[in-house]
């Protein structure tokens, strides 16, 4: 089974469908595509995946991190795919971006 969160992924952002249902917009570099559910539902399906749940995954980050806010995931660390959230991750409006795909920081 395939997901759609790769290392080539760029964004996940979150919009609503049609009837008000959860959708995610995924960004690629060449590709956009339009997938059920939030991004959220997303990162934890794919953190399953490759092996560990998304709250594994973060309780790894802060433990190495410190506790922060906005602390990021690491989906697959094979490929080093790192997502970070935008705002907390709760929030309806939360993007999640690839630190993998990011070239600068201003």
């Amino acid at each position: 089974m395939s997901y759609p969160i790769t290392e080539e992924t760029l964004a996940l952002i979150p919009r609503y469908g049609q009837y008000g249902e959860p959708q995610t917009l995924v960004i690629k570099e060449h590709s956009e595509s339009i997938l059920d559910g939030h991004p959220i539902k997303l990162i934890e399906e794919s953190c399953l995946y490759f092996g560990s749940s998304m709250r594994g995954r973060i309780e790894a980050a802060r433990h190495i991190l410190g506790p922060n806010r906005k602390t990021p995931v690491l989906v697959d660390w094979q490929a080093q795919t790192i997502f970070f959230p935008t705002t907390a991750k709760e929030k309806a409006e939360c993007i999640w971006i690839n630190f993998k795909q990011m070239k600068t920081v201003q």
